[in-house]
C-alpha cells in the first residue's frame, strides 16, 4: 500500500513540473547584420522564428514567451562577417 501511494504521490510530482505555467519575460529586440536576437536579463539569445518579430526594431521592448531550442538554426544567412556571441538558440512561442 506504501509504494502505490508513493508511486500517486511521485505521478502527480511529475506531472505538477511538466505542467508548470509559461511565463512572459520582458525582452529587448537586438537587430545587426548576423541577425536576429532577444536581449534577457543581459543575455543575448539567437532566434530561431524571427519572422514573428519582423514589425519590431532594433531596439524596442518586448514581451514574449519562449523555449529553448535544441536546434542550431544557422540556416539564417548573415549579412556580414562578424560574430555575435550569444547564449543559445530559443524559439518564441508568442510575442504579447
Amino acid at each position: 500500500m506504501k509504494k502505490i501511494i508513493l508511486i500517486i504521490i511521485s505521478v502527480m510530482l511529475v506531472a505538477g513540473v511538466a505542467c508548470k505555467k509559461k511565463k512572459n519575460v520582458n525582452a529587448i529586440v537586438v537587430r545587426d547584420c548576423t541577425g536576429t536576437y532577444l536581449n534577457i536579463g543581459g543575455a543575448d539569445y539567437a532566434v530561431c522564428n524571427n519572422e514573428l518579430l519582423q514589425p519590431k526594431l532594433n531596439g524596442d521592448a518586448v514581451t514574449v514567451t519562449y523555449k529553448p531550442s535544441k536546434l542550431d538554426c544557422t540556416g539564417q544567412v548573415p549579412t556580414c562577417t562578424s560574430k555575435h556571441e550569444h547564449s543559445g538558440w530559443i524559439l518564441i512561442e508568442k510575442v504579447n
